[in-house]
């Protein structure tokens, strides 16, 4: 079957008033059964992550990898790849009270090929997200967007932490508020297509929750007279020239969106807490990022802390947006006026990006920019602790309590070494694995120092202190500030961790 030819009947919005969360428990079970998580579900594809999933590698995925069409293949078929099944297919699954439930609902539908369902579900994390289906080429404006890597990068990177209050803006399908909720007191999420906030909705229900509300408004709208201790936001950022898919396009420049979510952080973030944003970071010649990240904060006290990744060419990432078919007459068109957009806004390259804030009240704001790879299944980037280490840079207390705890070399590190280079000057670096989020930077001799005091086994904070003054070649330094810097930065970059 032609690829143009998947195309599944729309429902327009979950009939959701009156459901409870006990009606979607058998799906919700039945998902949990058969394992139903990224794991599994990639792997069955042959996937290693959600990106390797090809919508034109259907035939494969049909004939070879789901050939087998056990409960798992099945659920793959139904809920990723759009395909029907017969009656003795979904009722070897579910019993018939449920799936006249789950078709009464609008998950579920039949026609004469069989039962099918109108949207797709995706594992994330331990959560299953409902949303309009990849395998499809009926993309409109209030579509409600199919998880892709950013939506799952964002999930990986979700500080872990307890809160009182979260806000999930441009939430979508809801799966990153859902996530935040099992972490939160009370979670809200804000969207401006009511049909997305119908899936969130409905997507809270099938997950067994009750401290998530879901609201339909532009940005702060809904919300504009209340604070909140973490942000995370996952809004529109595809530079285009086009708005026609709402959940994608975040203006000509890319950036309308997002400013305005971080503009409005200062507004809405209490002391001390923490905002997240995923976006694409737009580069632009001579313009410096973090300064222009920071002046949307406006002259509020944030650390920022911007992880960047899979730079490219304008060109590049134009083929891999514009949405017209390459046999249409108006592909050649499109390509040009993105072109030409592109150029005018002085864009040079894009890259995958992941913002995040800190807000520090009285404290020295530090801005910093790392290189980061796209983390996998299961794999999780541990940003809170950078954020916070950003704090201790300055304050002797805090720093004091941190020592009081244990210290080894990062399980990501593989050996460290000095070296000479042509010019005669000494340096050092560090091998990290290469499924390592981070690649830290050894930055000098002083961190060479602290590396050394671990590899040889000691672990107690103060007494790596006391070893590294005993080694301080340079004593017109103040030792209590070298050390301090010299650790901060070893624990920032990942070559050593707090056990």
């Amino acid at each position: 079957m032609k690829v143009e030819q998947i195309e599944r009947k729309r429902i327009r919005q979950f009939k959701i008033r009156g459901l409870k969360k006990e009606d979607l428990l058998p799906l919700h079970d039945l998902l949990q059964k058969y394992d139903y998580c990224e794991k599994t579900v990639f792997g069955k594809l042959g996937a290693d992550d959600i990106d390797d999933i090809l919508v034109n590698y259907l035939p494969a995925y049909l004939e070879i990898h789901l050939k087998e069409n056990s409960p798992i293949d099945r659920l793959v078929k139904i809920f990723i790849l759009a395909r029907h099944l017969d009656d003795d297919e979904i009722k070897g699954l579910l019993e018939d009270v449920h799936i006249e439930k789950l078709m009464d609902v609008g998950v579920l539908d039949r026609d004469e090929m069989g039962y099918f369902s109108n949207v797709a579900i995706f594992p994330c994390k331990w959560a299953f997200l409902a949303t309009d289906h990849m395998f499809t080429t009926a993309f409109h404006p209030n579509s409600v967007y199919p998880l892709g890597m950013d939506s799952y990068v964002l999930a990986r990177a979700l500080i872990d932490g307890k809160f009182q209050n979260t806000l999930d803006m441009c939430c979508g399908c809801g799966v990153h508020g859902i996530l935040a909720a099992r972490q939160s007191r009370k979670v809200t999420g804000i969207d401006k297509n009511p049909r997305a906030v119908n899936f969130a909705r409905f997507n809270a229900l099938l997950n067994q929750l009750e401290n998530v509300e879901f609201r339909s408004g532009d940005i702060y709208e809904p919300v504009e007279d209340k604070d909140f201790d973490w942000i995370i936001a996952n809004p529109p950022f595809v530079p285009s020239p086009e708005k026609t898919l709402y959940f994608r396009h975040g203006s000509e420049s890319g950036e309308g969106i997002s400013k305005s979510v971080i503009a409005g952080i200062p507004d809405h973030l209490r002391d001390y807490g923490y905002a997240q944003i995923v976006t694409s970071m737009v580069m632009r010649d001579g313009e410096d990022y973090l300064k222009k990240i920071s002046g949307w904060l406006g002259d509020e006290h944030f650390h920022i802390l911007a992880l960047g990744t899979r730079f490219g060419p304008i060109h590049r990432y134009i083929l891999n947006h514009v949405t017209t078919d390459v046999r249409s007459p108006e592909y050649y068109r499109d390509i040009v006026t993105w072109v030409k957009s592109y150029r005018k806004g002085g864009i040079i390259s894009i890259g995958d990006g992941l913002l995040n804030f800190k807000r520090t009240h009285e404290k020295e704001s530090i801005s910093e920019f790392r290189n980061f790879r796209m983390p996998k299944p299961g794999q999780d980037i541990e940003i809170k602790q950078i954020l916070d280490y950003m704090d201790i840079y300055d304050d002797n207390e805090e720093f004091d309590k941190l020592l009081e705890l244990a210290f080894e070399i990062s399980g990501d590190v593989q050996f460290c070494w000095q070296g000479k280079k042509p010019s005669g000057e000494v340096s050092y670096g560090a091998l990290f694995n290469p499924g390592a989020v981070f690649e830290g930077v050894l930055n000098g001799e002083n961190e060479r120092v602290i590396f050394d005091i671990l590899f040889e086994g000691t672990r107690s904070g103060k007494e790596i202190k006391a070893k590294f003054e005993d080694r301080l070649k340079d004593s017109s330094a103040s030792k209590d500030e070298t050390f301090q810097r010299a650790f901060l930065n070893v624990l920032k970059e990942g070559i050593i961790r707090s056990i």
